[in-house]
């Protein structure tokens, strides 16, 4: 008989980092399955819940990141059986106002994958830049300007990467070569008369899509209000 894997691979998403076979055989198992996989599962996340409130280190941010990828490595489809939507919303409101990590790497890259599961992700990059969160990280203004390419817009994309290289945001050799890849791109696409193609290690974003809305906050702690759209509406 097959295990749980072969049978619930089709819906298993890919993570472009790859994942761990024996995380996912265990996420997969039935609720009342000889070896307890999915108890393990539970009795993880819970652990991961508790160390969120009891942890009093100088980087709470290492648990949530963490936890987000463990999310990711644990249940099906990128995360999406473990809410890691609902993750990634209490997680970067939570911090959004945090100057220690507006910079941050692990935190910049987790704004981009709740971006990737949007209805509107330039909406989160214009929020993101207004509260400057980001700036000096290449990865910020490399991301942003792709999502604006993906729309269409080359002339706001082209801004973007020319804003984050004066900006001197990190590594910014990388963002200049980006930005020279992106110009050609839209070269040749408009020699061709047509639009720049999406490259092929783009990976598609989640069904579950949520918009964060209100992204300017309203109150005196300036928080964005997320509002779920289609499967993620409770």
């Amino acid at each position: 008989m097959e295990n749980s894997w072969e049978l619930s691979k089709e819906n298993v998403q890919p993570l472009r980092q790859g994942r761990k076979i024996a995380n996912l055989t265990a996420a997969l198992q039935p609720v009342n399955g000889q070896d307890g996989g999915l108890t393990r599962v539970q009795q993880e996340k819970q652990a991961f819940e508790a160390e969120l409130r009891m942890y009093s280190g100088d980087d709470p941010f290492s648990v949530w990141d963490r936890y987000i990828k463990w999310t990711e490595q644990n249940f099906p489809k990128g995360g999406k059986d473990g809410s890691l939507s609902t993750l990634l919303e209490r997680c970067l409101l939570f911090f959004k106002d945090d100057k220690r990590y507006s910079n941050d790497h692990r935190y910049l890259q987790a704004w981009i994958k709740f971006a990737g599961m949007t209805n509107q992700p330039v909406d989160i990059y214009n929020f993101l830049h207004d509260q400057a969160i980001g700036a000096q990280v290449s990865l910020f203004w490399e991301a942003w300007a792709w999502e604006l390419e993906q729309e269409g817009d080359t002339k706001k994309a082209d801004a973007v990467y020319m804003e984050g290289i004066q900006k001197q945001a990190q590594p910014v050799e990388l963002l200049v070569r980006k930005q020279k890849e992106f110009q050609a791109r839209v070269a040749r696409a408009t020699l061709e008369g047509g639009v720049p193609q999406q490259s092929a290690g783009t990976s598609g974003t989640e069904a579950q899509r949520v918009t964060l809305g209100g992204l300017r906050g309203h109150g005196k702690k300036h928080q964005a209000p997320i509002n779920r759209t289609g499967a993620a509406t409770k």
